[in-house]
């Protein structure tokens, strides 16, 4: 995290990272820490967005790395997240500010992976959705890909506003199934049925509730 924005400091784009670490010790210290998970998942979700607007494709592989480090002993804030569990968190560690490229993450985990199983997975806001967005549509991406850059430039718009469809026609031209599907299931969470609705305004189709995209991406083709 500190590389990234050190990289960015002329544009005085930068986070309050040492405000950062220094609150989660503080909350450490006092064992608070359903606060500790709440406050690494927001500062998780504002550095994603940055990155996002960046395209900062290797910074955000480590991002995602960390994430998933996070998830073996995180009981809320799960890249996907599961919000039945009410089991305190058992881990013991210390946050601090990492700067070495081996690491760049804002925290260093000193705990074991959780061992209870995990129901149904959730995104617990719209940044994580857009993480896994990310991370599929450039999975196998080595250089930045211009529409693709330029679509995640306007990352915030898609957070004030929770409009998509700017995503999801970009996953139907590309046919990018499961990026319909993670919305789909986002805005269900939410009981809100927006990308149905514009994909069956758009195209002039009715859709089931619980068609796949992967069908109806098909069945425009037809």
């Amino acid at each position: 995290m500190s590389n990234f924005y050190s990289q960015n400091h002329i544009n005085n784009f930068n986070r309050p990272i040492t405000f950062w670490s220094n609150k989660l010790n503080e909350l450490q210290k006092n064992k608070q820490y359903n606060l500790i998970e709440k406050n690494i998942r927001d500062y998780m979700s504002l550095y994603a967005i940055d990155l996002l607007r960046t395209f900062s494709l290797y910074h955000m592989g480590i991002l995602i790395t960390n994430i998933k480090r996070w998830n073996n002993i995180s009981n809320n804030s799960k890249f996907e997240i599961n919000n039945n569990l009410k089991q305190e968190p058992r881990f013991e560690t210390m946050y601090e500010l990492r700067s070495e490229p081996r690491f760049e993450t804002m925290y260093e985990l000193r705990s074991e992976p959780r061992s209870e199983p995990m129901s149904e997975p959730r995104f617990i806001n719209i940044v994580f959705l857009l993480i896994d967005i990310f991370n599929t549509l450039t999975n196998k991406c080595i250089y930045e890909n211009e529409e693709l850059a330029v679509l995640f430039s306007m990352v915030e718009l898609f957070i004030i506003h929770e409009d998509l469809s700017s995503i999801v026609d970009y996953a139907i031209k590309n046919n990018k199934p499961s990026i319909i599907d993670n919305i789909n299931l986002f805005e269900s969470q939410l009981n809100q049925h927006k990308t149905m609705k514009y994909i069956e305004d758009k195209y002039n189709i009715q859709l089931s509730p619980k068609i796949s995209a992967k069908k109806f991406i098909n069945k425009l083709k037809i």
